[in-house]
């Protein structure tokens, strides 16, 4: 106790100055601090300062404004139609576009292009697809051998068999000269057919128009019905494969397609439900068998 008295009287005059020391201390600290908040916040300010004035003087005029407008509506279109596209991509072909579900054209000329569209079309699949031609007709027999065809005489085929015959009996007795002209034909192709054996070709190479209506079912009937016969002519394609002449292929001949009566009541693109040609269906072909 005697020390503390002691002391104090001794250090009695250097109490207050560090008092005041220490409570400068403790209010410079904290100042200090403060400061640097605050000058940290006024750097912030003025940059955020310097940024709007310059977004200001670069304000885009409402020219650039209608231009960048413009361009994400060319956007939007461009994905409208990637999707479209997208959508065909799943649908089959059309014999022609802009007639279904309804023509802009009244008149009878867009039903007409539709025929010829649709015969060169099935020509497409028998002469191209199929590279098929059909056997040698009597008149072109006569022509090149100067002989008439024995009437129970079918085209030759290869392999003993022929190629226009069911597989009943045997063939009626030919000339050699015949034989040779029915042999290289079956040489040539794979298979026997023309457009004719498939229905709807002799339907639209003299077609009479009736009015719109009608003209627009006929062109939905065939479109559906060449569906069919594009199917049939990709089957016979896959089983010929490897082919090189008749008498190496399973399907020697396509004898017809043809359809016995329509199917009512299903939904189409022309007039919603409606008949389509697709009941009775016919297939005749002629392979290895003669069946």
């Amino acid at each position: 106790m005697n020390f503390l008295k002691t002391f104090l009287k001794k250090y009695s005059a250097l109490i207050l100055p560090a008092s005041l020391l220490i409570a400068g201390i403790l209010v410079f600290i904290p100042t200090l601090l403060v400061g640097k908040t605050v000058k940290s916040k006024m750097q912030i300010s003025a940059r955020m300062a310097q940024e709007l004035d310059t977004q200001i003087r670069n304000v885009p005029s409402i020219q650039q404004a209608d231009r960048i407008r413009q361009a994400f509506q060319q956007f939007e279109k461009e994905v409208q139609t990637v999707d479209t596209m997208a959508l065909d991509t799943t649908r089959r072909e059309l014999i022609k576009y802009g007639v279904f579900p309804k023509p802009n054209d009244s008149s009878s000329q867009i039903y007409i292009d539709f025929g010829k569209r649709y015969r060169a079309a099935i020509e497409n699949l028998i002469t191209n697809r199929l590279k098929a031609l059909d056997a040698p007709s009597d008149s072109e027999i006569k022509a090149r051998s100067g002989q008439t065809v024995n009437p129970m005489y079918p085209a030759l085929g290869g392999e003993g068999m022929y190629a226009g015959g069911m597989g009943m009996g045997q063939p009626a007795q030919q000339s050699p000269m015949v034989d040779a002209l029915c042999l290289e034909r079956a040489r040539k192709i794979t298979t026997y057919a023309n457009p004719r054996v498939l229905a709807w070709y002799d339907f639209w190479d003299s077609y009479q128009y009736s009015g719109s209506d009608q003209a627009l079912k006929d062109c939905w009937f065939a479109q559906a019905a060449y569906w069919i016969y594009e199917d049939v002519v990709s089957t016979i394609e896959t089983m010929n494969s490897g082919s090189t002449q008749v008498a190496d292929s399973p399907v020697k001949r396509l004898l017809g397609v043809s359809f016995q009566r329509p199917v009512p009541d299903v939904i189409s693109p022309v007039s919603g439900p409606m008949a389509v040609p697709l009941a009775g269906l016919k297939i005749y072909l002629f392979n290895r068998n003669g069946s």
